[in-house]
């Protein structure tokens, strides 16, 4: 699978555990936990970020013609 494939994947992944993260916390009665899960899905959407930005790159670069 190219890396975009894999990066685009993952990103899915991520998505998929950060929503859930995002459900955990809203069933929670602790403010603590609630938190936080909060915390760890919002670190996610932040690697969710950094990793469209890099599939972006290499998309741009796949694209461009090679140098000689």
């Amino acid at each position: 699978m190219p890396a975009h494939q894999q990066i685009q994947a993952c990103i899915q992944r991520c998505q998929q555990v950060m929503q859930q993260l995002q459900q955990l916390s809203a069933s929670t009665p602790d403010q603590r936990v609630r938190d936080l899960l909060q915390e760890g899905a919002h670190h996610l959407q932040l690697c969710v970020t950094e990793c469209q930005f890099a599939a972006q790159r290499i998309a741009k670069t796949a694209a461009q013609p090679a140098m000689a």
